[in-house]
């Protein structure tokens, strides 16, 4: 059967590179065996991650790992995988991503349309994002992920682009999209300042109602220079009236006198300038001791790592952070918590207990918390904390905290990157 899924293996031909070759279709070979004893949704993440290995020397042997995770999807329905499998496939195979989603739960499209406009497949992730937008599942600030690398390569498009985006957003304006197209205009106004004016007054004609954006959440929040002063907006409405006032003076001045009223609060003849927009939740923050405050002192704490004087205080440190992760509750806080205490606890030689530590603490999060993430049928670099946790077996000689076929299959997968990159 294997057989049968790689045949580009037995079509390796004599030579010096076919000798390097065939240690790259061992290790494939080894991957597609152990990945095939893994979860299925596991399994076709490590292939789409093989895949992405082999593409640029293995084309062939690529396209069929990627055709083995199509037809395994194509198979299944409301399929919860990582987000890497979509974003590798929109790359590799733009038709193969589009033809998946369905198969999907929701939540991928965007990954998907960010793939293709990355990868230059424009009128691909247009054509998807502006059916998706006109249905009503899509917000217009989606856009970003194709607007920024269009205005790059074609500025009129991106302009055209724009205006197709705004004629679908309706009245009244909701706060969100004003703040998208206060921070899109800028880009637009090089090159279509009429379109990017016209849209900016938009915003500006919105947020002089004095009521406006009131009960909007998260609240919008700015931070201005004038004249040499410092405005600190707290209301959603002031936010977007200034930073719609900046984007208009530097686009077409002339257009800000019209909003002279609105703007009467504040003086700005020496000048506007935004420095930083935010975002604030109208409900109150998690009190101390929540999960929320855990998560953010463990993360002040990882800060504190590297300013150790010693390999030995830092070991101390990060098994006292590893501690405290293993108490946090399953979910996405926990893994992301663990795998940035990975990435900081390979540097330097920590020792053995340290590291042991940290990858018993994965598998416990991997483990407690997987179940909830794909209860949730979100998104989630699934198969990327696996490849983590296999790093700490193979490359620092940690024991393996339990049994199990994807960190095998993780494993197999790190070997023929390594082979692969023997053969440059």
């Amino acid at each position: 059967m294997l057989a049968l899924r790689l045949p580009v293996i037995a079509a390796c031909v004599a030579g010096a590179v076919c000798a390097a070759g065939g240690e790259v279709d061992q290790a494939a070979q080894r991957l597609d065996q152990l990945a095939a004893k893994a979860p299925k949704a596991l399994a076709i993440e490590f292939r789409m991650r093989a895949a992405e290995a082999v593409a640029a020397r293995h084309p062939e042997l690529a396209k069929t790992f990627v055709a083995q995770c199509v037809a395994d999807l194509k198979a299944g329905h409301d399929w919860v995988v990582g987000d890497g499998v979509v974003q590798s496939l929109a790359q590799m195979s733009p038709e193969d991503a589009l033809a998946v989603l369905p198969h999907l739960v929701p939540g991928y499209t965007q990954i998907v349309i960010g793939a293709l406009a990355r990868a230059r497949r424009t009128d691909q992730a247009i054509a998807l994002y502006l059916d998706l937008l006109h249905r009503g599942q899509m917000r217009p600030a989606a856009a970003s992920a194709i607007l920024g690398p269009l205005s790059r390569e074609d500025s009129a498009r991106a302009a055209k682009f724009f205006v197709q985006v705004l004629a679908a957003v309706g009245d009244p304006l909701d706060p969100s999209d004003a703040a998208w197209i206060v921070n899109s205009a800028g880009g637009i106004g090089r090159s279509a300042p009429d379109v990017a004016a016209a849209a900016i007054e938009r915003v500006l004609k919105a947020a002089s109602a004095p009521d406006y954006g009131e009960i909007s959440s998260p609240v919008i929040l700015g931070s201005f220079a004038a004249g040499g002063k410092t405005i600190t907006t707290t209301k959603t409405r002031d936010t977007l009236l200034l930073a719609a006032a900046e984007r208009l003076r530097a686009i077409a001045p002339e257009r800000l006198e019209k909003y002279k009223d609105a703007l009467a609060a504040w003086d700005l003849s020496g000048g506007l300038h935004l420095r930083s927009f935010s975002y604030r939740a109208s409900t109150p923050a998690a009190a101390p001791g929540e999960p929320r405050a855990a998560e953010n002192e463990i993360t002040r704490r990882m800060g504190l790592i590297r300013g150790k004087a010693t390999d030995a205080e830092r070991a101390q440190l990060v098994m006292e952070i590893a501690r405290d992760i293993r108490a946090l509750p399953p979910g996405q806080g926990k893994v992301g918590a663990i795998r940035s205490l990975a990435n900081l606890s390979t540097e330097g030689a920590l020792g053995k207990e340290a590291l042991t530590a940290v990858a018993t603490t994965m598998a416990e999060a991997i483990r407690d918390s997987f179940p909830v993430l794909i209860e949730a049928r979100r998104p989630w670099p699934y198969g990327d904390t696996w490849i983590e946790l296999a790093k700490l077996v193979r490359y620092e000689h940690v024991a393996a905290p339990y049994p199990d076929p994807a960190l095998d299959a993780a494993g197999a997968l790190l070997e023929l990157r390594e082979r692969v990159q023997q053969e440059n």
